[in-house]
């Protein structure tokens, strides 16, 4: 049998986070219903069962359009003991999204003669059937599954689920409308509805499988394995690969906005983008942070008008305490106008990450 090849995921991070609005009847701070929404689960009616191939010379393992349980969608040959399918591979971001301590596993299959359309090297296509999905789990209990499969060709043709995890271990569960405090802690599973806040500012919804995020030499694969695979349309030349530019003390600053904040605050990212010119999501052609977005629309640019701020400037000059970005993401909150950064998909707030802001703003 010929086997599929498998990337390990990204970020999928597979649907958005999950928004801190707990308490507040489901509404998130961009003002959607999130975790706890009331009404019943409503499957998407248009997408597609997807096929195993055999193994071993069993069955084939059809996977219905909408699975009720993980189980079902055969990533796992044996749920319960964890043992996943032989296509299955991890992979490694070069900078991982902050979800409130959870400890993420990520995974992801492309299917057998699919290419990643990269002739646009900022943003990957991903061939019909690919699947990205992560595990999170807190204190060694795995709580929820992220799923992302692309189901067909057009540019909105993809399927997000959550499958919250059974405090047995047994199987995990969809939730089309979320949950709070999984198994008494307080990792939160989003609404379906709450997926695209993040997805939608990439044009093919995976957010941390990239040129970016696979230039690094962690496990798994990379830009640089991945090139000769012939499993990219256009792939750089042969030894190059794109990290986040600068000293390890502006690579780790601009790497990690780029993986929080990105997603949203780039062109294609929406409202928090529509709303503030605030551009941290890193391109293949900056080479330099002196030729990244984020530094040219954040240090030393005045904040906006339309939001409460705290600081003048977005970034001030050797200056954290007096930098609003660096400021935002020390805040939790759900008032509005939302002063916490992000505005969803945390209650906690990343002292290593903030560290990092802070050592770039003070070296700046």
């Amino acid at each position: 049998m010929k086997q599929t090849l498998l990337i390990s995921l990204l970020a999928v991070a597979a649907c958005g986070a999950p928004s801190p609005g707990r308490g507040d009847a489901g509404v998130d701070a961009g003002g959607d219903a999130g975790p706890g929404d009331a009404g019943p689960d409503v499957p998407d009616a248009s997408v597609v069962p997807f096929v195993w191939p055999s193994l071993d010379g069993g069955s084939a393992c059809v996977v219905p359009a909408n699975p009720t349980l993980l189980s079902q969608t055969c990533l796992y040959l044996d749920v319960k003991a964890r043992t996943l399918r032989p296509e299955v591979v991890t992979y490694e971001p070069a900078h991982a999204l902050w979800a409130d301590q959870a400890d993420k596993d990520r995974y992801v299959v492309l299917p057998e003669g699919g290419r990643i359309d990269t002739s646009d090297m900022d943003h990957w296509q991903f061939p019909v059937g690919t699947l990205f999905f992560k595990n999170f789990g807190l204190g060694g209990k795995l709580l929820e599954t992220r799923l992302l499969r692309r189901t067909g060709p057009k540019a909105g043709d993809f399927q997000l689920l959550g499958f919250v995890w059974r405090a047995d271990g047994s199987d995990a569960d969809v939730s089309i409308n979320g949950q709070n405090d999984v198994q008494g802690t307080a990792h939160d599973v989003p609404s379906q509805k709450t997926c695209g806040k993040c997805h939608d500012g990439e044009p093919g919804k995976v957010l941390g499988f990239s040129a970016i995020q696979l230039s690094h030499q962690k496990a798994g694969p990379t830009l640089r394995t991945l090139a000769p695979s012939g499993k990219l349309t256009a792939p750089p030349p042969p030894g190059v690969d794109y990290p986040a530019p600068g000293n390890a003390t502006e690579a780790a600053a601009l790497g990690y906005l780029h993986a929080n904040c990105g997603h949203c605050h780039n062109p294609l990212g929406g409202e928090a983008y529509l709303l503030v010119d605030l551009e941290l999501r890193l391109a293949v052609a900056e080479r330099t942070p002196a030729a990244s977005a984020a530094v040219q629309t954040a240090v030393g640019k005045k904040t906006s008008a339309l939001l409460n701020r705290q600081a003048q400037y977005r970034i001030t000059k050797g200056q954290p305490d007096q930098s609003d970005l660096y400021l935002r993401m020390g805040l939790r909150s759900t008032a509005f106008p939302p002063p916490q950064m992000p505005p969803y998909a945390s209650e906690e707030v990343d002292p290593t990450g903030r560290a990092a802001i802070a050592a770039w703003i003070s070296a700046l």
